[in-house]
């Protein structure tokens, strides 16, 4: 190999490599982590504020890595005219990441109906019971509460600016205390989607 060929390879654009690979992984592992409900929250529940939080600054180093990431192919593959495998990497990861997602999305509120509704009976048969920062079946809880004689009130602990959740109120339409900022959407049988905006 003579001296021309090292000035040469020396000259070479630069694949994308390891680094830009990892600023792919923690990323998506962070977006994931979201998705699934995974990741600890500052105060026991992940909230709404929290996902944000998190997400934001995820979405951002995604997004500038992936401008990197394009940079550096275009230059490799389009200037020098050559290929790396480490151009396949990064895309390879957010690929399988959206898989993930679509394969096995998280729980819906009509898969984890039955546990709520066990614990709405059980609420409505006992005298001032309350719970408090619970997960039904892979959602997060913040408190559980009977507010009339028929109707029992999930709090979601992912709310961020709002109060949400569901009711069980087998025998009426949720009212929200004649709150105007209430709004509730029947989901079918007892069960109401609710929003309280403060």
């Amino acid at each position: 190999m003579t001296r021309a060929d090292d000035v040469e390879r020396d000259q070479r654009n630069k694949p994308p490599g390891p680094i830009v690979l990892a600023m792919t992984v923690l990323p998506i592992a962070v977006l994931l982590c979201i998705q699934y409900d995974w990741q600890p929250a500052r105060y026991g529940n992940l909230t709404g504020a929290d996902a944000f939080l998190y997400g934001v600054p995820a979405l951002l180093v995604l997004a500038l890595t992936g401008l990197i990431w394009a940079i550096r192919s275009l230059y490799v593959v389009g200037e020098d005219r050559r290929w790396s495998w480490w151009i396949v990497a990064a895309p390879s990861v957010v690929v399988a990441a959206v898989a993930v997602g679509m394969i096995w999305p998280p729980p819906t509120f009509d898969e984890a109906r039955p546990e709520f509704e066990r614990i709405a009976r059980q609420v409505l048969a006992e005298p001032d019971t309350r719970l408090a920062d619970i997960e039904i079946d892979g959602f997060e809880i913040s408190y559980v509460r009977k507010i009339a004689a028929d109707e029992v009130q999930f709090t979601d602990a992912d709310g961020f600016g709002a109060s949400s959740g569901w009711v069980y109120a087998p025998n009426r339409t949720p009212n929200g205390s004649d709150s105007r900022e209430f709004s509730s959407t029947h989901l079918g049988g007892p069960w109401y989607e609710f929003t309280y905006t403060w």
